[in-house]
């Protein structure tokens, strides 16, 4: 299995929430500020140190809601999917017209929930994220969270490990014909690689159904700030994008005839490991 994931900013995107009910204690669930992704990158330290796991926050305010008996949020790196647990029978709702506003949708994206599963009430597939769950205690996630590519394929090809970006250190001379070199303390490192065999659902957004993520929607959301975690079966390596547009050598079709599988070129500043 390999996967690209991305941070999310509350900042950025807008607060996440649901409006809750186990049957004895009925609230709103929010996630008004903070830096999160599906797995904690803190371990990769730099621009990652402060993006911890989303399950954790999402458990965390749904327990503050429902005191009584409290939620479990979990997400499962085997299914790539979250599991919502309550003590009671319980209701999850996204819908704008309960909340005042599209937070519960941008929850109901960022979980992986849709209007096509088996508790889900409305929604459609123009609208996939307006509806409610009830009628179980457990709730698992039917759909690929937003702000996570499930590749294709395991592995990538063109694979550079970690390197110096070139330039950093100059060699200059003093008046008495001594020579030194100057630079920076810190020296930025570069990561490159490619993702081959991509169906054109998975990298283009006209194609996607049902508004799912795509690795257009990921390089428009982290442009060249937010952090990417790259996990194969050999690699957790977390990277900033260098360039952050989807322009046309941001993704190649595997043949110029064949509009049908893409490779993906990186080109990333090494951040960390996780």
């Amino acid at each position: 299995m390999a996967y690209l994931m991305t941070g999310l900013s509350i900042a950025r995107v807008g607060a996440l929430a649901a409006a809750i009910d186990d049957g004895l204690d009925p609230g709103t669930a929010e996630l008004a500020s903070g830096t999160y992704a599906h797995r904690d990158l803190s371990g990769a330290g730099g621009v990652a140190a402060s993006y911890t796991d989303l399950a954790t926050a999402v458990q965390l305010a749904m327990s503050t809601v429902l005191t009584t008996l409290g939620a479990t949020v979990t997400f499962s790196l085997s299914t790539l999917r979250y599991t919502v647990t309550f003590g009671g029978s319980g209701v999850i709702d996204f819908r704008t017209a309960t909340l005042g506003d599209d937070r519960g949708k941008r929850m109901a994206a960022a979980l992986g929930f849709n209007y096509a599963h088996v508790n889900a009430v409305g929604g459609s597939a123009s609208d996939p994220f307006n509806f409610f769950l009830s009628g179980a205690v457990s709730f698992a996630s039917n759909v690929a969270p937003y702000y996570l590519l499930d590749l294709s394929r395991d592995g990538i090809s063109d694979y550079e490990p970690p390197y110096e970006k070139e330039g950093q250190t100059k060699r200059v001379e003093s008046s008495l014909g001594n020579a030194f070199s100057i630079g920076p303390r810190t020296r930025v490192q570069h990561v490159d690689w490619t993702v081959r065999f991509q169906t054109r659902e998975t990298v283009l957004s006209r194609y996607s159904a049902d508004e799912a993520w795509t690795y257009e929607d990921l390089v428009k959301h982290a442009r060249a700030w937010e952090p990417i975690l790259l996990h194969t079966t050999e690699l957790d390596l977390v990277c900033l994008n260098r360039e952050g547009d989807f322009h046309r050598r941001a993704r190649q079709p595997e043949w110029s005839n064949y509009h049908g599988r893409w490779s993906l070129p990186f080109r990333g500043q090494y951040v960390g490991e996780i």
